[in-house]
């Protein structure tokens, strides 16, 4: 019993820590998982998609049958798990690591994802642009980032939007 509370303590902790510092996790729907391929999809320059706050890896196994080089950063122990285990269990071939994407370096994507809490969308806007090579696209669920003007914004009735924008790109 006292293993099972342990158990049940750190992977408590670790999404507290991860709610705190950029998102709870909060799984995407399958059809929006659908929705971040296809706008990848209209972009052929892009080869290696990097997503932040991986949660259990649905985005990141889509684009690895996509052909995509993925990889991707998550802090909560149990969506980490599952991610791992669904790697194995497919035979995908995808990298998640279990650490905060702050300390990481972004500059080989040329795509980068997520779905993190509007406070902390100035600093991610700030890492972004001083890692990412021009060019590179950026594509944030639900929350646009402050100042930049998006290439497109994917709008689906009734459901989050999706704010897709270029490094670089100064807007029109």
């Amino acid at each position: 019993m006292l293993i099972f509370a342990l158990i049940l303590l750190v992977i408590t902790l670790t999404y507290a820590y991860g709610a705190k510092s950029a998102a709870p996790w909060v799984p995407m729907r399958a059809d929006d998982l659908g929705r971040v391929l296809k706008i990848l999809q209209q972009f052929p320059e892009v080869k290696k998609v990097v997503e932040l706050g991986a949660g259990d890896g649905r985005l990141l196994a889509l684009t690895a049958q996509s052909g995509y080089v993925s990889e991707g950063y998550e802090i909560s122990l149990l969506p980490y798990v599952i991610a791992q285990v669904r790697k194995f269990k497919r035979h995908l071939n995808y990298t998640i690591h279990y650490r905060s994407f702050w300390g990481a370096n972004l500059s080989s994507a040329n795509a980068v994802y997520f779905f993190l809490m509007p406070q902390i969308l100035e600093k991610t806007k700030a890492k972004l642009l001083s890692e990412l090579k021009p060019g590179s696209l950026v594509l944030s669920y639900t929350w646009g980032l402050p100042g930049l003007t998006p290439v497109l914004i994917d709008i689906v009735p009734e459901r989050p939007k999706i704010f897709v924008y270029k490094v670089g790109y100064e807007g029109k």
